[in-house]
C-alpha cells in the first residue's frame, strides 16, 4: 500500500477553506491569491514553502479581490 502524501495545513488566514482564490507556483513556493471567505473578497496573500511545509502571510492586496488569476511570466 502507498504511503499517504502529507497535506499542507492551513495557512495563516485559512487559505485552504478560501474560495475563487488565484494561485500561482514560482521559485518553488506556491501563492494563494485573494479569493472569498463568508462571501466577502479577501486581500490577503499567503505563500506555502514545502521545503519548510509553511506557510507565510505577505503583505495584502491593495483591494481585496476573488474571482481572479495570477501568471508568472
Amino acid at each position: 500500500m502507498a504511503e499517504a502524501t502529507p497535506q499542507p495545513e492551513a495557512g495563516p488566514q485559512g487559505s485552504l477553506e478560501d474560495r475563487v482564490l488565484a494561485v500561482v507556483a514560482a521559485n518553488g513556493r506556491v501563492y494563494a491569491i485573494g479569493g472569498e471567505a463568508n462571501r466577502q473578497p479577501l486581500a490577503t496573500v499567503e505563500v506555502y514553502d514545502a521545503g519548510t511545509d509553511a506557510w507565510t502571510a505577505l503583505a495584502p492586496l491593495p483591494t481585496a479581490r476573488k474571482w481572479l488569476a495570477a501568471v508568472v511570466l
